[in-house]
């Protein structure tokens, strides 16, 4: 029943289907909130209320759906706290609650849910430090979306120990510190997004990390934009992907020339620089 012109309420006598599987409502006008007597539905392993109006609170009773493998509950207007009890989800392998209005911490209970492949709180209000160790208790994770917070901390090294992660998507927070080393490891990556924090350069060569990138050949979005990086972009840097088509790295203190081995990044379709301190002629090799 997805992506539909469904409105109102969910009727509680749904309930009476209690040997459903998959509740698909996606992409409606549904509102008010999530019967308590959902979680009635002992069967299901599919709930996806994605792109909806619900405006209150995540309830606590979803906790029940022991069989639960991807609740999705993005794009709403929820308000609150996430639930510690969802951590009871143990065959969880995706949880998606971006794009609400939810605040408070993630509940350390999430990060116990080691099943877990897609886990996105993106775009909501939610603080605190993500945990340094979230790699190694979240082992399985091909997408990690933190992004459009207002988490502190630095970025934790252990997820550059997810050697088959995919997306890290952890800009627009308040992060510190320099990236962690590891990034070598990561061959799968397609997105690396930690623009918009406080990242700083850990040495003279504070952009060798963009080196380690070159193993990551399926990547296609690349934004370390807007934090305090003051460095020199590096030759190394025209080894990353050549299919990589975004490269964000404007609003630093980056100063120096631009190499000319940019040059070999041929499918860049959106190079940003700018608000930097970069000097010098630019070449034909170059750009």
């Amino acid at each position: 029943m997805s992506s539909n012109l469904l409105q109102g309420v969910l009727p509680p006598n749904m309930t009476h289907l209690t040997k459903l599987e998959v509740l698909d409502l996606m992409s409606n006008r549904i509102t008010g909130e999530v019967p308590k007597e959902l979680s009635l539905l002992t069967k299901l392993e599919v709930l996806k209320l994605v792109r909806n109006a619900f405006h209150e609170k995540i309830p606590q009773s979803l906790a029940n759906l022991s069989s639960l493998t991807v609740l999705n509950l993005g794009t709403n207007s929820r308000n609150g706290a996430i639930p510690s009890e969802l951590g009871r989800l143990r065959k969880l392998v995706e949880l998606d609650l971006s794009v609400n209005n939810l605040t408070g911490h993630v509940p350390p209970s999430l990060y116990n849910v080691s099943s877990l492949v897609k886990f996105s709180v993106g775009s909501n209000q939610l603080s605190g430090e993500i945990p340094y160790d979230v790699g190694h208790q979240l082992p399985n994770l091909l997408v990690f979306i933190f992004c459009v917070n207002r988490f502190t901390g630095r970025i934790p090294g252990s997820l550059h120990n997810l050697t088959r992660i995919q997306v890290i998507r952890i800009s627009h927070n308040f992060l510190v510190g320099p990236v962690q080393p590891g990034l070598g490891n990561l061959h799968s990556l397609q997105m690396y997004i930690i623009g918009q924090n406080n990242i700083v350069s850990s040495d003279e060569d504070g952009l060798s990390f963009l080196t380690s990138l070159t193993n990551s050949t399926k990547l296609t979005y690349l934004a370390i934009d807007s934090n305090l990086l003051e460095v020199v972009i590096l030759e190394s840097i025209g080894n990353l992907s050549k299919a990589l088509p975004h490269f964000y790295m404007g609003g630093n203190r980056i100063y120096g020339k631009i190499p000319s081995s940019i040059g070999r990044l041929k499918s860049l379709t959106l190079l940003n620089m700018s608000s930097n301190l970069i000097s010098g002629e630019t070449s034909c090799s170059g750009l």
